[in-house]
């Protein structure tokens, strides 16, 4: 219990202390990658081994994530745009935006799980996959914490 709970912990605490106080548009991004990468490495135990396959696969994923963070992010303040005025073809284009973004997330996660189970054991590349959705749903419940309802 006390393993699970620590990371959930650090999650909470990077999260927060990175929109704390800060609107949507003053996200510090760069600040947010480098906290989550040492929370992985803080809280994913590799050999040197495993190490050495991991974090090159590791950097060739945070390439794409960060577009799609990027993408997510501002799709979120268009809401926060045209939430009291939006039309029903806006609402339209932003349902199927909001779930190609989801699509284009899984479908890179799923790459991801073929390359990692290439070079980590499976509790191993579970105990990855874990850390990222705990860290991404933190992340995302503080960006749309704000973000209005449509009228």
């Amino acid at each position: 219990m006390k393993t699970t709970t620590v990371p959930l912990v650090l999650i909470i605490c990077l999260v927060s202390s990175l929109l704390t106080a800060q609107a949507m548009n003053e996200i510090d991004i760069n600040k947010f990658y480098t906290e989550k990468k040492a929370l992985i490495k803080e809280t994913l135990p590799l050999t040197d081994k495993e190490s050495q396959a991991f974090w090159p696969l590791y950097e060739d994923y945070m390439k794409g994530y960060a577009a799609r963070i990027e993408q997510r992010i501002e799709y979120e303040r268009g809401f926060t745009k045209k939430a009291a005025s939006m039309t029903e073809e806006q609402a339209r284009d932003a349902i199927d935006k909001h779930y190609q973004l989801i699509s284009e997330n899984l479908a890179a996660k799923k790459e991801m799980l073929i390359k990692l189970r290439r070079v980590l054991p499976e509790k191993k590349v579970l105990q990855f996959f874990q850390l990222e959705e705990k860290i991404e749903i933190g992340f995302f419940c503080q960006i749309v914490e704000n973000v209005p309802l449509v009228k």
